[in-house]
């Protein structure tokens, strides 16, 4: 059976899924399309000779690949959401005022980017030229510490 054709006989099976996490913040489409990857997954991996439907056997394959989606998609919006909050607070306070209480579990160069890029409001190239880092590496230990920061709030 062509993909096209088995997708449209089952594609109820993969919105009445789907349905079940309408209500969260990704596109009902998106969800949907990871939904059929599921369905096709399960159709690769179905064995007809053992004696189950395949719409009992496919159900787990597109609630795991919904489920897994919808919980990546969920962190990833949490931590861009996070980050934008903590950069937008710190960027609303006058600088002569932003004194950053830093946790003693961060290292030195982490605590440096910190100060440098919330304090003295340097641009991430900036700060790679005063420590000899390149941009990128500069952003990945900032994202490092930031991280840190709030797992450290989680404990508290």
């Amino acid at each position: 059976m062509k993909n096209d054709a088995f997708i449209n006989q089952y594609i109820a099976l993969v919105k009445s899924v789907a349905g079940k996490y309408r209500n969260s913040a990704i596109p009902f489409e998106d969800i949907m399309q990871e939904g059929l990857l599921g369905l096709l997954e399960a159709k690769k991996k179905f064995n007809p000779e053992r004696k189950i439907q395949f719409t009992t056997y496919a159900y787990p394959w597109i609630n795991k690949r919904i489920r897994e989606f919808v919980s990546k998609e969920s962190k990833k919006n949490f931590l861009e959401l996070s980050d934008s909050i903590i950069n937008n607070t710190l960027e609303e306070q006058p600088p002569e005022t932003t004194k950053l209480k830093l946790p003693d579990n961060l290292d030195k160069i982490e605590k440096s980017v910190l100060k440098c890029f919330f304090e003295k409001r340097l641009p991430l190239d900036k700060i790679g030229l005063l420590l000899g880092l390149r941009r990128e590496r500069v952003r990945q230990i900032k994202q490092k510490a930031l991280r840190k920061m709030k797992i450290n709030t989680k404990l508290i």
